[in-house]
């Protein structure tokens, strides 16, 4: 398994040094280390798991973002998304997996949950910024507030990020 912490500390509960150093200078966070451990525990029952990479871990107060490498979704999600059910259960919060290299719409459509009936680029002169419309209609479906999709946006894309209700 390709995780952002190394083999060793996926299997041990105390970081290395060269983590250890990863995580304080923020090239990692905490998250990284949890999901990496609990994704690799799984791997003795999953063999599939052995095969996923595992690139970044955001997590927000109701949702967790895991980015990873091409080709990794299906098998992080696992077959009858078992293994997606068991994240969200041993964490306590809604999952979203995102695979590295996704055009910006498709990540907004992963943690939204919706397809945009359009999105607006908006030029300024500290870069672009996307806004998605949304029908009205999926009020309900939409589990995340503007601000967090936001931020999930940034910290993913390095794009900024809107989301807007429309009939």
């Amino acid at each position: 398994m390709n995780a952002p912490i190394c083999e060793v500390c996926l299997k041990s509960d105390i970081l290395c040094s060269g983590c250890k150093a990863k995580l304080d200078e923020g090239k990692i966070s905490e998250a990284d280390v949890k999901v990496s451990r609990y994704l690799y525990s799984l791997s003795e029952k999953i063999q599939s798991l052995k095969n996923a990479k595992i690139v970044k871990v955001v997590e927000l107060a109701d949702t967790m973002v895991i980015l990873v490498g091409k080709g990794s979704a299906p098998i992080v999600i696992g077959k009858g998304a078992n293994v997606l059910k068991s994240l969200s259960k041993n964490f306590g919060k809604n999952i979203k997996i995102i695979e590295e290299g996704s055009d910006v719409v498709k990540v907004a459509e992963s943690i939204l949950s919706v397809k945009p009936i359009a999105v607006n680029i908006l030029y300024r002169k500290d870069g672009e910024t996307y806004k998605f419309r949304l029908p009205s209609s999926m009020k309900q479906k939409v589990t995340i507030s503007e601000e967090n999709f936001s931020r999930l946006m940034k910290n993913i894309t390095g794009r900024m990020a809107t989301f807007v209700f429309e009939s």
